[in-house]
């Protein structure tokens, strides 16, 4: 079909779109533009919406903010750690329910629990889990004669218990997209490599990851954006206005809410905002420029 006359033809959706459209503009590409806006409102009323002055001084702030670098490091941790400990397990998963029919049919709902599971209702479980007394994971330890921990109470376990945590809560989604994407190859090609005397390692290095790619670009993106914006995993976990023990689960989006909320410096949590906004912006590209050369 011609292109011209294909993009003509489209003008017939317009009306249908338009709808669609104006609710994105107006609960999407508007608060966006205000947050910008505000995030320039340097000496401001905010309940009289009288702007004193304007300026660049609040990303100033934020970029020397000892408290936004902490939030920061922690964030781009999360992202290094939780995300491919969650692509791994979740595809470690989904390959056994997709190789084991029968027994998959018992243990889906067990490994589909995150995915439906509220994370407050997650957090708590994992609070009991962690209990410095009488949690399991210390009863576990006590049992091979280690040293209890102090996953929750202790700076130096808050990130670890915060990535466990995360990683759990996103296996789920993650295993739901990869046994999709596992049913959609062929069978044909598996049982080609299987009469070829290849056996399974070779198969799912040289079959199953090339047809996966796709599938595991888009999952490496959405656990990226889902890892930057962790904030109920915090929040529910170390129940709080600090973030953990000496704000060492502190990450982005929890600065940006207690920037808001609890200090009212709305300038200053704007900027933070777009500073967030603007890495992992710059993140996705990365990532989608190296799956257009890998011909993902």
């Amino acid at each position: 079909m011609n292109d011209k006359k294909s993009w003509r033809g489209t003008h017939q959706a317009w009306p249908y779109l338009m709808p669609a459209m104006m609710i994105v503009a107006v609960f999407g590409l508007y608060p966006v533009i205000q947050a910008f806006d505000l995030s320039l409102h340097v000496r401001y009323d905010y309940y009289r919406n009288l702007v004193f002055e304007r300026g660049w001084d609040n990303f100033s702030f934020v970029f020397q903010d000892p408290e936004f670098r902490l939030a920061l490091r922690n964030t781009l941790l999360l992202i290094v750690s939780v995300v491919p400990a969650s692509m791994v397990a979740s595809l470690a998963i989904a390959y056994f329910l997709h190789t084991r029919r029968l027994l998959s049919r018992w243990l889906q709902p067990a490994f589909f629990l995150p995915l439906v599971a509220s994370v407050l209702a997650a957090a708590l479980a994992w609070r009991w889990l962690f209990h410095t007394e009488y949690g399991l994971a210390n009863a576990t330890f006590a049992g091979l004669g280690l040293p209890a921990v102090g996953w929750l109470t202790s700076p130096e376990w808050a990130m670890p218990s915060l990535v466990l945590f995360s990683v759990w809560h996103s296996l789920g989604y993650n295993v739901l997209l990869f046994l999709v994407g596992l049913q959609a190859i062929p069978p044909q090609y598996d049982r080609a490599a299987r009469i070829d005397g290849a056996s399974r390692w070779p198969r799912f290095r040289r079959i199953t990851l090339p047809m996966l790619r796709r599938v595991l670009y888009y999952v490496s993106i959405v656990s990226v954006v889902h890892a930057f914006m962790t904030f109920d995993e915090v929040f529910a976990l170390f129940g709080g206005e600090r973030a953990g023990p000496m704000d060492r689960a502190l990450t982005v989006v929890y600065y940006v809410f207690r920037k808001f909320y609890s200090e009212s410096e709305y300038g200053i949590a704007s900027a933070a905002a777009y500073a967030g906004f603007l890495l992992v912006f710059a993140l996705t590209l990365v990532q989608l420029k190296m799956s257009d050369r890998r011909g993902g």
